[in-house]
């Protein structure tokens, strides 16, 4: 079981991010062995004046396991990275200083954010965020804006790959009947641009209708989260005391009432989907990336109302929810009003279909499957084999001497057919000779060419065998005189019976006539003959005989003119 080293960002509240990434746990874990990491946020709400040195301390200690991975071997790595400065240099910047020492790290980045599509091309985090991401082997994002953006930022385009999120919850059977009272849901971080106040201020105007024709019960999810994107003068209690005001005055109204549930997970969260028949998220994070909460509402029968900032449009579908271009509270009221039980049943089946379709468990694991396989260099074995080489056998095959005299040759042919480059090709031809080789007058074996058997190999006179040239002569070759082997060319006597399980060896001589040229890069195969004068052309691939006197080229390889000779016997065109 490969390796995968696993890092991800964790603070004090859930964001998308880790969720994305303990689902990647919880749907691999078992194929894979995770080594988990995480990247430590930087707690705002931290009053302690020790807390900074501490912080400090942790960052510096996962730097040190990042740098001890330099003693591993083809470190195989996850990233699920940040997109803020602090992010890159705390979580970025280290693996690239390790890709330059490791030179075979495989790394997978995956982006959950969009703040990088609204950056500056020549922002100094843009610059630190393209050193980044070019060293990753794959980049997971989460749609087409977030690509195409890579793309404008010179990432090389096959390294982008569009994986939509999954969400924890698997998707239900089937989903809630609409009843006379309308269930609706509000589950996130309460954070201002999240739109939970947006969210209170509908249903409070839905709480003065006196005509409004059904009840609301309504449910706020979430813990009150002071963030980047909050005011400078925000603080947890006054946002808290806004809240708890809101909700007041929306249950002073006997048709529309709200409970506040400070975070709901597991089995509870489930119940919250389950018995929601909307949820409402007017998100107006512009740069909001794939909602996991919007995938749990699909998968658990729930109607959405949700705005169109980032890549929510392309997550959610026009028969599955209500997208808001201006997502305030007013709008929100007027969509919950428009809900009939027809448009609320067709909403719900859609957006069920849609998580089967594109955001179910298995599509997302076959996605994290096959990257990791990629990024490890894990070979998908397919099909079963036919030929079980377990069971090759050439224990009767004939070599042709005993084991002392091919151990000798072969000693013999390392140092004076390959190291030794002087153009001593009388003390070659000798030793050909020697070992049992037909070797004519003038020979010429030039350094770096290899022949396998010399005692299966018989050669005419003034024949010449190039550079890097290689006989692999099991059974035997012939070459007539004035014939020339051009550099890098193959001649193979042995092949494989491949319609045998056993992929038994198969051995057949190969003849070469006099005057013939194997051009440089030529593959000759088993049992072929070529006739006298031909011309073998650069490259080409020879499976069956070649007549004589042609000029021959191809894979296959075929004879194409005449080679012609004026009356001094010169060649001509």
């Amino acid at each position: 079981m490969r390796k995968i080293y696993f890092f991800y960002p964790k603070g004090e509240r859930l964001t998308g991010q880790e969720m994305a990434s303990r689902i990647i746990l919880d749907q691999l874990d078992k194929e894979w062995e995770f080594k988990l990491r995480t990247f430590p946020a930087f707690e705002r709400r931290e009053q302690n004046f020790l807390y900074p040195v501490k912080y400090i301390f942790r960052v510096l200690k996962l730097w040190a396991y990042i740098f001890s991975l330099i003693f591993t071997k083809s470190p195989v790595v996850y990233i699920n990275l940040g997109q803020s400065m602090a992010s890159l240099i705390r979580d970025g910047l280290p693996f690239v200083f390790l890709s330059f020492i490791r030179w075979d790290l495989h790394c997978v980045i995956s982006l959950h954010g969009h703040v990088f599509t609204t950056w500056d091309e020549n922002s100094k985090v843009q610059k630190l965020f393209r050193l980044v991401l070019k060293r990753a082997e794959i980049i997971t994002v989460l749609g087409t804006v977030q690509k195409k953006c890579l793309i404008s930022m010179g990432i090389v385009e096959h390294k982008v790959r569009i994986v939509n999120n999954t969400c924890e919850l698997q998707p239900c059977e089937s989903y809630k009947d609409v009843s006379e009272t309308l269930n609706l849901l509000f589950l996130s971080n309460l954070i201002k641009s999240k739109g939970y106040l947006d969210y209170l201020n509908a249903l409070k105007i839905l709480s003065k209708k006196k005509d409004l024709a059904f009840g609301v019960d309504a449910v706020l999810c979430g813990q009150i989260t002071i963030s980047g994107t909050s005011e400078q003068d925000e603080t947890l209690e006054g946002s808290e005391k806004e809240v708890l005001d809101l909700i007041a005055a929306i249950n002073e109204s006997p048709k529309v009432k709200v409970s506040w549930i400070r975070g709901a997970y597991g089995d509870e969260k489930k119940v919250l989907f389950e018995e929601a028949d909307v949820l409402v998220f007017p998100s107006r994070y512009s740069v909001e990336a794939q909602p996991i909460v919007l995938l749990e509402a699909m998968a658990t029968g729930t109607a959405i109302i949700t705005s169109t900032v980032g890549e929510i449009p392309s997550t959610v579908s026009n028969k599955n929810a209500i997208l808001l271009k201006s997502p305030d509270y007013e709008k929100i009221a007027e969509s919950i009003i428009s809900l009939t039980k027809d448009k609320l049943l067709l909403m719900k089946e859609e957006g069920l279909a849609l998580f089967k379709k594109s955001f179910s468990h298995s599509t997302y694991r076959e996605n994290w499957t096959e990257i990791f396989k990629k990024a490890s260099g894990v070979v998908d074995p397919g099909a079963a084999p036919y030929c079980i080489l377990s069971e090759f056998n050439n224990h009767d095959f004939n070599r042709g001497r005993p084991f002392f005299v091919e151990l000798l040759w072969v000693c013999c042919r390392s140092v004076f057919f390959r190291f030794v480059y002087l153009p001593i090709y009388g003390i070659r031809r000798t030793l050909l000779r020697f070992f049992g080789g037909n070797i004519g007058a003038n020979v010429i074996v030039k350094p770096t060419a290899t022949i396998t058997f010399p005692w299966r190999l018989a050669v005419g006179d003034n024949t010449w065998i190039g550079e890097e040239a290689w006989i692999l002569n099991l059974e035997h070759v012939t070459l007539g005189s004035n014939v020339v082997i051009s550099q890098k060319a193959f001649i193979c006597t042995g092949n494989h019976n491949w319609s045998k399980p056993k992929f038994d060896l198969v051995v057949k001589p190969v003849v070469i006539e006099n005057g013939v040229w194997v051009g440089a890069g030529v593959i000759v195969l088993p049992g072929v003959r070529i006739g006298a004068n031909s011309i073998v052309t650069a490259g080409s691939v020879v499976v069956n005989d070649l007549p004589s006197g042609m000029i021959c080229s191809g894979n296959p390889c075929l004879p194409v003119k005449v080679r012609k000779f004026d009356k001094a016997g010169n060649g001509k065109d």
